[in-house]
């Protein structure tokens, strides 16, 4: 069976390509930024590519090449909306474990308030 950590995938968008532009081309020049799956998805006539990151720190890498060249055009580079959401998530996350569970029992927000106010004398 194969882990949960291994089947996540972080995809890049890219624009502005050359209509010449190959798959081969695209993956030798994104390899710097880390382990790519598969093959580059490419839709040339509208100058657009995909490709498919194990990390999200490869596609971090590879965000912050956007507004170079390739070739004789800049291309555009951005994180896909999965890896948005996917870091979003993980944000949330961050935010409430740290917050709301300590010492892996749950307290519900404002606990300590809401016990407060149920138990003083009005």
């Amino acid at each position: 069976m194969v882990a949960k950590e291994q089947l996540k995938r972080y995809d890049i968008f890219i624009r502005n390509l050359a209509p010449n532009t190959t798959a081969q081309d695209l993956a030798n020049f994104f390899r710097e930024a880390g382990n790519i799956l598969g093959e580059p998805r490419l839709k040339l006539e509208r100058g657009l590519a995909w490709i498919t990151f194990d990390t999200p720190g490869a596609v971090e890498e590879a965000v912050s090449w956007s507004g170079c060249y390739f070739g004789s055009r800049i291309m555009y580079i951005e994180a896909s909306a999965q890896f948005h959401a996917a870091a979003k998530a993980q944000s949330i996350q961050t935010v409430i474990s740290s917050s709301v569970y300590e010492g892996g029992a749950h307290y519900p927000a404002l606990c300590d308030a809401v016990v407060q106010k149920l138990i003083t004398p009005s």
